[in-house]
């Protein structure tokens, strides 16, 4: 199964699981131009590269790391919503585990915040992936 198929795979099972929280996600970067109704919205990266997760024993499954930008509108007055953009970093945090078709997304871990100078401030989790055997034979 080729590489590609494997991460999108993972965007799939992370976006489904970002909407269930009432969040609109986009997958790798960050448009500029976000709907001024958009109060909140994550960016998911996933790492290019997948790593054998036992070397020299074929089959033994990827692993690999994702990345969530967590955007919280600035208040009226351009000073960060820390309120919302703490929920919304607690919304995010509370999905993990995530354990679904051969798919664990374990681990996340928050970085940082600081304005995108577009209007919104920003969070960053960091998060282990792990593609397990099943779903690489399928």
């Amino acid at each position: 199964m080729a590489e590609n198929s494997l991460t999108y795979k993972v965007f799939e099972i992370m976006g489904s699981r970002l909407k269930s929280i009432g969040c609109s996600y986009y997958l790798q970067d960050r448009p500029l131009n976000i709907p001024e109704k958009t109060d909140r919205f994550v960016v998911l990266r996933i790492s290019g590269r997948l790593y054998d997760r036992t070397k020299g024993f074929k089959g033994s499954g990827k692993t690999t790391s994702g990345l969530i930008y967590a955007f919280q509108r600035s208040k009226s007055d351009g000073t960060p919503n820390i309120k919302k953009l703490t929920s919304l970093e607690r919304d995010v945090m509370n999905l993990f585990p995530i354990s679904e078709t051969g798919v664990c997304c374990t681990h996340p871990r928050w970085l940082s915040g600081v304005s995108d100078g577009y209007g919104f401030n920003m969070s960053s989790i960091i998060f282990d992936v792990r593609i397990n055997l099943p779903f690489l034979d399928n």
